[in-house]
């Protein structure tokens, strides 16, 4: 009876997890047709017209942005899964040491 309750409550936290994944995903989605930029513009912009500083400073702004999301959506799944095995295995050992 035990081991059925925790594959119910193991199935329902992942039909949790894929749920929040597909917002997540059509947030994503949605929201993407709004972004448009062009990094490579940055230099044209720089040297032509010294009103446009400000925009200059976004796109340097952005390009650090898109080359740290790899990282920390990598690290972010990382930690998650990490402390995940920790919990799994010290739940394991504890049910072990009582049984």
């Amino acid at each position: 009876m035990l081991k059925l309750q925790r594959q119910i409550r193991h199935i329902t936290r992942v039909a949790f997890w894929m749920r929040l994944l597909l917002i997540v995903l059509l947030v994503v989605m949605v929201g993407s047709q709004c972004a448009d930029a062009c990094p490579g513009c940055k230099n044209a912009l720089s040297e032509n017209d010294p009103q446009h500083a400000q925009m200059v400073r976004g796109y340097f702004w952005s390009i650090l942005f898109m080359m740290a999301m790899p990282f920390a959506i990598a690290g972010t799944f990382g930690t998650f899964f990490y402390l995940e095995i920790r919990r799994k295995r010290s739940t394991e050992q504890a049910e072990d040491s009582l049984g």
